[in-house]
């Protein structure tokens, strides 16, 4: 499985302390999956500047012909973020075995942090 593709790379804008969603559609029904995504300074740093799963921060809803998942990243999880961080993310499907295998990466790219007027520096 692979992530590269033109329409899966994204720049993610968070302002800091602000609660922040990213939605996706798959076009194929994926009973049993989960989702994740997953930020980091860079693709080499162990650390994750954040980390959500579903179904606690992301929701998965199957349609008729398509899946989508909507990852939230809270007000508390983008306030503890760094003003002017920068970072890498991927946002995937992955099955429950051990080790997970990823079905499909939904979105990959990089995430900046930047101001946000509606709360304190």
């Amino acid at each position: 499985m692979s992530c590269d593709g033109a329409d899966n790379e994204f720049h993610l804008p968070i302002k800091r302390g602000a609660t922040v969603t990213l939605t996706v559609t798959y076009p194929a029904v994926l009973t049993g999956y989960s989702a994740r995504m997953i930020g980091r300074a860079t693709y080499d740093t162990a650390s994750t500047r954040f980390s959500l799963v579903s179904p606690t921060t992301i929701t998965i809803s199957l349609g008729a012909t398509a899946t989508t998942a909507v990852a939230t990243l809270s007000s508390s999880v983008t306030g503890a973020l760094t003003m002017g961080e920068t970072g890498v993310f991927d946002f995937e499907f992955f099955d429950g075995s051990s080790p997970s295998i990823v079905k499909e990466c939904l979105k990959k790219g990089t995430f900046e942090v930047i101001p946000n007027s509606n709360a304190a520096p």
